[in-house]
Formats: C-alpha cells, structure tokens, sequence
C-alpha cells in the first residue's frame, strides 16, 4: 500500500495515482541482496499517462531520477529509502505519490558457540547453540554447512545436537521469516574417517540402515559422506547405493542432502562408465521422486540451498555429457537415409556387427540415467519460479560445456519479440511476442520464467545415442513455467506459434568427419560428377568446400538430375579462396533423393535448358581421405551464365574436395519401443546467405537440437555428349550448291558489286562531261547537282516537301523546294537521290540550310550528307548534315570539304563511324524480314532488286544460319538413361536432321514470303 500521498489543488477533477508493490518491499522493508521492485497504477488518470518520473528522494543531497519508465527496479543499501513517483497526464497536470521502506538487516544481537570443538566425522556429537537473535519478522531458521556439503537447512531451533563432516570451520546462516539471513562462522575440528579407523565401505555403511530406521536422517547423511572415501570402483557404487534403495526425500533440507550425497558419490566414480550410468539412473529416480514430491508441496528453498541444487544439477549434466566410452555404431534401420546410402554403394559388409546385447545393455543405461536427470531439471524449474521474478538479472552457470540460464520476462499488451544469446554464445533463441501471448494464456500468468541449457557439439548428454555416422549434436533445452502453473505432458508441450533457434556453426570442425570427404578430379568441361544422396524429411544438405584447384560450378537439386541448363544458368561458383564455405539445399518432402551436379567450366556451350545429363558414366563409392582445414562458415550462391566467364584451360585438371553434411533440427523423443531425435515439429533452414548458423523453428518445447553428420555418396561420372563432325558427302554437296547459287549471282549481277566498290556514299566522283552524257536531266542550263544521302533509321525518310537554303559569299541567298508526292515520295529512308538546279547565285564555297514543311505523313527527316557540285566549274563540296530536320530552320552551316577540285579535302571516316552507317543500311537484316520489306532499292542508289533476288537472299541466309546452329549443337540426349539399359550411344551427326530442318525451314520463309509480299503489300499498299 502507498504510505502518503500527494496531489496539487486543482480547479479541475483529480487523479491519484498509486504505488503497488511487487517484489522485496513487503511490510515496508526490503532485502538489501535483492533488487526492488514497484509498479505506477492510477485507475482515475484521465487519459493516457504520459511520463513517469521515479525519484529517489535523500535528506542529505537533492532528489534524483532512477527511472522514466512504469516500473521502478532499484538496487541500494541506504537504511531508509524514499521513493517519490510523480506521473504526468495531458495538460500539464501532475501528481505525486510517495512510498517509504526501510533496510531489513536480518536477525541481529545473537552468536553461535560449538561443542565440543574436536571430533570424529559420522562419530562424535556435537552441540551448536546459537542464542539471541532477535528479528521483528519471525520465526528464525538456521541452516548449517561446510565448505563442500550442507549439514542441516530450514532448522528451526536454536540449538541442535548433531554428527558433522571432516571440516575445519562450519558456517551458520541464520534467516528471518522474509528471506534476509546473516552469516556466522565457528572454527573446530573434525577428523576425517580413515582406513586405520575402519577397513572398508561395509564397516562404515552399516550404520545407515539403523540411523534411518531410528529417524536419525542426518546422521545417516553424514555417514554416507564419510563412506564415500572409500569408493573406488563401479561395483564400490553400487554397494554403496544399495543401503540408500527405496529411500525418498520428504523435505527440501533432505533432498539436498540426497544430492550432495550423490554427487560426492559421482567425483569418486568419475570418469563413469555403463554400471556407473545405471547407478545414476537409480540415483536420479529418486531425486525425481524427492522432486515431485517438494513441487507439490510448495516448499520454500533456503536461497543457497536453491543455488546448490542449480550448479549440482548442473554437474551431474557435465558428468553424463562426457563421453567415456565407445560402442560400436547402430546398426541399419529401413527408414535411416544413411543406412540407404550404404546400401546403394555397396558398403554395406564394412558396417555388418555381431549382435552384442551388452551394447544394448550399455546404451539403456545411458538413456535411463539421460531420461531421470532430465526429469530432475525440470522440477528444478518449478522450484526457481520461486526465486526469479521479472526485471531480475539472470542466473547463469557455465560449467564443463553446459551453460544453464534463468530468464523471466513480463508479458503485457505491448510485449515485443525477445532474442536471447545461450551464455556459451553458441545458440540465439527468438520469442515472437505471439509465443509470449500464447505461453502467457496457457500458464494462466503474466510472468513466464524461461529455463534455458545450452550444451555445445562435443559435450552433450546425448553423445551415447547411436548413429551408422559420427554425428555432432547441439542441444538446446528450452522450459517454460509460471508461479501457478507449469506443463505435466509431452502433448502440453506443443505450441500454436513456433519457438525459433539459431546455432553458431562459424567454428564448427571435426576430424572425424575427414574419413567420410570426397576427393576427385575432372579432366575437362565434358565431365560432370553428379552426387546421390537421400535426405529424409524436413532435412537440409550442405556441400562444404574444404578445397578446389581452379574454378568450378556446382549445382544441388531434389528429385532429378540437374539438366545441362540448370548447370549454366543457376550453377555456383566456387572459387579455390571459398575453402570452408557451404552451399545447400532444403528437403521439406517425406523423403527424396537430393543431387549434387559438379562441373568444371571450358568452351563446351550448351543448347538449351531442356537438356538432361544422361547417367552413363562409372559408379563409384567414396573414398576416404584426411586432412581439413578448419572452415569459416559461410554460404555463397551466385547465379552465373558461362557467357560472362573466361575460358578454363582444358588441359589443367580440376582438383576437389568437398564434405557432404546433412543438417537436422530434432526434438528429443522418450518414446518406450524407439527412442532417440525425431524430426517432428522442427523445420530446418539456414539463417541467412553467409550459412554461419543453422536455423530452427519448432513447434514444440523440450529437448531440442541442431545435429550435423556427414554422408556417404554415390558418385556418377557423366560425359556430355559433344558432336563429332564426320566426312559427309551429303553435307558438302549441300554446300557447294549454295557456293554456286552465290556465284551465279555474282555473275549475272557484277554491275552491283563494282557499285559496292565504289562506295559513292563517302566520295563522290562526278564529270561534268560524262554525268552530261549518261543523264539527260543535265539539260537546260543546270549547272549545280545536289546528291541527297538520307539516314537509315526507322522513319527516316519523309513525304513532306524539302526547302534548301543556299548562301555564297557576297552573294545573294538562293532556296530551292523539292516537291513530293505522298504516294511516291523520293526521301525514303536510306536511299541517295540526285537533282540538278539552276545555278542562281550559288559559287562554291557556300553555306547550306535546310527546313521541312510539315504537309506530309512524317513530321521530320534524318538528313546524312548533302553534296553540291558545281557541273560547269568543276568543283563539288561536301556537307556533313548528320542530323534531323523538322519544321524548323536550322542555321547555315559551313563546309570545309571539297571532294573535287585542286584543293581536294575528304572527310575522315573511322571504323566505329563506318560500323554504324553500316548497321543503319542493314536495319537489323540478317535473316528477319527486312530483306523482303525493306527498300528496294539497294544501298548505291539507282539500282533495283526484284522480288526474286531478295527472296533467294532471305533464304540463303536462312539455310546458312540454321546448318551453323546444327552443326554447333550437334546430336544431344533429352532423357535420362537408366543404370540398367545403358548402352553405347552414336554421337556423331545425323545428316538427314540437318536437311530435314533445312526443308522445314524453306517453307517457313516461303510462307512468310507470300504473307508480306502477297497480303501485305500489294493488298494494303497496291501501288508500291
């Protein structure tokens, strides 16, 4: 309850907030060993609260600000603390709360005396009075220890009579009713039992069963420890535990010293082996019992016997999770993938055992004692539901390659997603706020406490389990409890919304692992290795790269075999600096073969996607070599084409070494007929592209893992089928008959190859006196030609009328206007055009401009050269146009260009300039339609081809263009062959394909022939 409180006189309605109390601050005192904990509630505060101000007030300094936050959590040991809470609403209005609490200094004004101060341990009586301590919060309780063992806890007298263990000092903690103890420490001496007082583990355990029917239960404990000196072997351990049977702890004091007495127990057998493992089993079935039996009860822990209970639990987990032996591998199950690959490689003899029924003794007594100390822990998480409250720091406990933690959290309207890092750094655990609601419903509270055991690959309590493979597991126990409730069923377990936990692989290495690596070698860009292997269901395989000597592609696939285009297309590569770098790949099936497909790039090129590698090659098992470098964990995947890399010498060989790992995230079944992982409620992934940690998402709570074991393969060598070209005399007679049809055309047409020569659209050769006599336009006083060259882009020639500009020096401007009818315009694209004009004023040099008049269907025309040549003069001058001309007047532009006279300059044409002129006359021609469409005219100007030439053209280039592709891809295998019909196939090329194609391939171009030329032109366009 608040002690005072506060509020500001207002005009307005008030508000009054208050101060509940929810940890160490009851009756008005608080535990200096234990943070405090308050919460803001104000049920009248109109509104959303909008700040919260926690000030911890002092008389002898001014007030300071510990929190902005609801809660206040503080940590202090002043003998008086004032806390003053002021929350702020909407505006401006405050009020204040205050809350008071004094320090709590446990019982006082007492001591603690010991009689007598010399004896024997298990032997001699001894008598510890400790007198006058007074405490406002009764009733005292005294708990007694030495510095390796509890004597007594939770003793509500005084004064108590009892045996003591080999000691030198004994510590008293005496505590008042609300958990606050002080300690106290008495010197004495007790002697430890020796060989020459008693001879055996006989003579000193014969007490035990007298003392425990008598009710003397501490001085059987203290015997016990006494007679654990004299354990040395297994069978010492089980004599010793034999007077212990049936024997079931009532109270929590009781079930601390079972514990104790088991682990002094567990030192002397250490390293345990199999009959060690059973007498754990029996041990931790009693604690189990003790356990259930406290839980129910509800009993309170001493603070330090709850923390003893924690790090011995936490022991026993380090002692089970040494492996001190060995046993020979599982034998082979119908449904175990591994045991399938074994099979299909023919390995199966190496892995045949002798049925050994001492190996299953061995292995039962490892999953009895696995299974009861499991048991334990989880009671051991009820009981901390106790001590650990939200807002608490955890309590962690590494020890041995176990690392134990305690989380608990608040669950409330605005809970976010919580990530927790293991204290070992090996798993990240993700809690979605939907988990924490669900978690938070199902134990009918707000507070969830989290038990958390984190055991790394080469220390875990499982190692026993057996496997055909040497397995690494990662095991991570996750629990969660509430102070009300806690799960009593496997099926309670279960969740709605999945629990997600990475492990850290970035460091992970094993050698035993090297014996199962796959060394091989690839000659050339023809040979493919392709890797079988069956996944079973919700597994993931990955292809760890220990080394390569040259570049490589590898390309993983379910079900089938990767086709050639896969290989190409979607393949990785993988570099030789990539050494200790995974690739894999995801099997959410029941179960399937997944595929692993390695190739070494060259100038081998591949037809197409469809494409299927065919399993001809050689089988073969794989061989087993040593030596891996310790990998950095990463996945790469890059998709490449083998167009964007660099040719691979064919002569090196290719090198590689890889580790063929399967990943599985397992829960931990204790099923009666079958226990072990089961991959139920678990789906596996990886965290992200570098590959440094697996990742799962479980359904479920429980004992859960991440498991790696590598996997034998199996190994086909597959040649791609590459053409063979063979003398065909069908081939060269096709051929030279498309040899001679070209030089028919030579012949019949040499007018048109000397036009090409002469290449008139870069230099213009003209005489007066010749284009006088050839050209009867020259008439009538004309003396000025101009030679129009136009571009070859698309829309580059116009319908609408031309007007030049032409301006000499001192001289008079002259225009001209060319004329066009639209349905047989002259400017057509890529075409020159002649026209001779009165010489008017024009004088060499001049300057030229030029305008469009926009009465055509083409808004603008692209303009490459304009010549003028002066007939009568004898002098010609070139103008560079090389630009479109619209509705606007450009400016007039000089020429420093004369292509004929004595003072001849030409123009500089470089190579990338005479590409693209080019590129522009042939419009993308190969063999589209272009060569049926296009101009008629041919690219010298005044010269025709009829409808049959360019067709024959079309065609040659057709049939040409379709034998290279032929004859590039050659024969290829669509479908896969099967191991049991393999057979030599014929590689070499089928002529008859070819000229089969060939003839598809004329009718294709004949019909696309006729729909141009036919029904497209002369339908919609009659008069072209």
């Amino acid at each position: 309850m608040t002690a005072t409180q506060t509020i500001k006189g207002v005009a307005k309605t008030s508000f009054t907030p208050q101060i509940l109390c929810r940890r160490n601050c009851d009756l008005g005192v608080y535990a200096p060993l234990d943070s405090i904990h308050l919460i803001s509630k104000c049920d009248d505060c109109p509104g959303m609260v909008k700040r919260y101000q926690w000030w911890m007030m002092d008389t002898e300094s001014q007030p300071t600000l510990e929190s902005s936050d609801k809660y206040l959590i503080l940590h202090t040991e002043e003998p008086l603390v004032e806390i003053r809470l002021r929350v702020w609403v909407r505006g401006q209005r405050w009020a204040d709360a205050y809350y008071t609490l004094r320090r709590n200094n446990g019982p006082q004004n007492g001591s603690c005396t010991i009689k007598p101060f010399l004896g024997v341990e298990g032997f001699t009586m001894f008598e510890i009075d400790c007198a006058g301590f007074e405490s406002p919060f009764p009733p005292i309780t005294y708990r007694y220890m030495v510095s390796y063992a509890v004597v007594a806890s939770n003793v509500p007298y005084s004064r108590i009579v009892l045996t003591l263990p080999a000691s030198e000092t004994i510590h008293i903690s005496i505590c008042d009713a609300i958990d606050m103890c002080v300690e106290r420490s008495v010197e004495l001496k007790v002697l430890a039992i020796d060989k020459s007082m008693l001879t055996g583990l006989q003579e000193v355990m014969k007490y035990v069963p007298n003392f425990f029917a008598r009710g003397h239960w501490n001085r059987a404990y203290i015997m016990g420890i006494a007679a654990t000196t004299f354990i040395d072997t297994s069978l010492d351990g089980d004599e010793f535990y034999s007077y212990l049977t049936g024997l079931v702890a009532s109270t929590g004091s009781q079930m601390e010293q079972i514990t104790a007495l088991s682990s002094h127990m567990l030192i002397r057998l250490h390293p345990v082996d199999f009959r060690g493992a059973t007498i754990m089993a029996e041990m931790f079935s009693h604690l189990g019992d003790s356990f259930s039996a406290i839980v129910q009860e509800h009993e309170w822990l001493h603070r330090e016997g709850y923390y003893s209970l924690s790090a011995m639990h936490m022991f026993f987990m380090s002692i089970l999770g040494e492996k001190t032996e060995s046993h020979s591998n599982a034998m082979c199950s119908l449904h175990n993938p591994a045991c399938m690959n074994l099979q299909r490689i023919d390995l199966e003899k190496p892995f045949v055992i002798k049925f050994d029924p001492l190996i299953l003794v061995r292995i039962n007594s490892w999953l009895m004692s696995t299974w009861f100390l499991y048991r334990c822990i989880y009671f051991l998480g009820v009981i901390a539901t106790q001590r650990h409250h939200p807002y608490d720091d955890a309590l962690t406990i590494h020890q041995s390659g176990i690392a134990y933690q305690i989380n608990v959290t608040d669950v409330t309207q605005n809970t976010k997603d919580i990530q927790l890092k293991t204290i070992d750094k090996i798993h990240v655990i993700k809690l979605s706020a939907m988990l924490l609601h669900e978690l938070q419903r199902r134990l009918n509270h707000s507070s969830i406490l989290l038990q958390i055991i984190s055991q790394q690959n080469f220390h875990n309590i499982y190692w026993w389990y057996p496997d055909p493979f040497p397995s690494k597991t990662s095991v991570l126990i996750v629990h969660a409890y509430s102070p009300v409730k806690f799960f009593r069923s496997a099926k309670e377990f279960q969740l709605t919304n999945p629990l997600v936990y990475k492990t850290n692989i970035t460091h992970f290495n094993d050698e035993s692992f090297n014996q199962y690596m796959t060394n091989n070698s690839i000659q050339n860009s023809t040979e493919v290795h392709i890797y079988s292997v069956m996944l079973n269901h919700k597994a993931m395989l990955a292809v760890r790269i220990v080394n390569c000597s040259q570049l490589m592609y590898i390309k993983m696939r379910l079900h089938r075999w990767p086709t050639l285009g896969q290989i190409r297309q979607h393949a990785c590569r993988i570099t030789p600096d990539m050494q200790g770098k995974r690739i894999w790949i995801a099997n959410s099936c029941e179960r399937s073969p997944a595929y692993v497909a390695i190739h070494k790039p060259g100038e081998i090129r591949y037809k197409s996607g469809k494409d299927r590698l065919s399993p001809r090659g050689r089988k073969k098992g794989n061989k087993t070599h040593g030596g891996s470098e310790t990998p950095e964990v990463r996945k790469y995947k890059d998709y490449i084409d083998y167009d964007n890399e660099d040719i691979v010498d064919e002569i090196e060989r290719l090198n590689y070494s890889i580790l063929l790992e399967i990943y599985q995230c397992n829960i931990w079944k204790n099923r009666s007929l079958d226990p072990g992982w089961s991959e139920e409620h678990c789906t596996t992934s990886f965290e992200h592209s570098r590959g440094s940690s697996v990742q799962c998402t479980c359904y479920t709570l429980g004992a859960l893992s991440s498991r790696i074991f590598p996997i034998s393969t199996e190994l086909f060598v597959e040649h791609i089928p590459v053409p063979i070209f063979t003398f065909n005399m069908i081939l060269i007679i096709f051929f030279a008959l498309l040899f001679l049809l070209l030089v028919f055309k030579f012949l019949l047409h040499l007018n048109i190859v000397s036009a090409y020569l002469k290449n008139p659209e870069f230099r213009l050769q003209c005489d007066a006196s010749s284009v006088g006599k050839s050209d009867q336009s020259f008439i009538g006083g004309s003396e000025i030609l101009l030679v129009i060259v136009t571009g070859g882009q698309e829309f580059a020639g116009t319908t609408s009328n031309v007007k030049f500009y032409l301006k000499s020096p001192h001289r008079q401007q002259t225009s001209y206007q060319i004329t066009q009818d639209p349905g047989h315009p002259k400017l057509l694209r890529n075409s020159t055009i002649k026209i001779t004009v009165p010489r008017g004023h024009i004088y060499i040099p001049t300057r030229l401009a030029l305008r469009l008049v926009p009465n055509g269907r083409y808004p603008s025309w692209y303009c490459r050269s304009i010549t003028v040549v002066d007939l009568k003069l004898k002098v010609q001058q070139l103008f560079l146009v090389e630009s479109w001309i619209d509705r606007s007047h450009i400016h007039f532009m000089r020429s420093k260009y004369f292509t004929y006279g004595n003072y001849r300059r030409y123009p500089k044409y470089t190579w990338c300039k005479r590409f693209r002129s080019r590129a522009e006359q042939l419009y993308f021609s190969w063999y589209l339609i272009n060569a049926i469409t296009g101009p008629s005219q041919s690219k010298v100007g005044g010269i025709i081809m009829n409808q049959f030439e360019r067709t024959c053209v079309w065609i040659c280039k057709t049939a040409i263009t379709l034998a290279f592709v032929t004859l590039y891809f050659g024969k290829h295998t669509v479908f896969s062959i099967q191991e049991e019909t393999r057979q030599n196939i014929d590689n070499s090329l089928q002529v008859h394909l070819v000229v089969m194609l060939g003839f598809f391939a004329f009718l294709i171009g004949l019909s696309v022939h006729v729909l141009f030329e036919v029904v497209i032109l002369r339908w919609l366009w009659p008069h072209t």
